[in-house]
């Protein structure tokens, strides 16, 4: 099964001086493969480069994980 769905990540980076939020909004395809929900998703960063992420649930862990240009 696959559907399109909306898909809000909130991402926490904390450094010894701040921390940085990201909060990400896309439209994604979702589908479940063994088990796993999977959501698949596109993010437009700054200066125009595409980001293509893989968000991994299951019952014990939440995964993300990024590929592509981050120049």
């Amino acid at each position: 099964m696959k559907a399109d769905i909306r898909v809000i990540v909130k991402g926490v980076q904390q450094y010894a001086d701040y921390i940085d939020e990201i909060v990400t909004n896309a439209i994604g395809k979702y589908s479940i493969v063994n088990g796993l929900h999977i959501v698949e998703y596109r993010e437009l960063c700054k200066g125009g480069h595409i980001i293509e992420n893989k968000l991994v649930i299951s019952n014990k862990s939440v995964c993300l994980y990024r590929s592509g240009d981050s120049d």
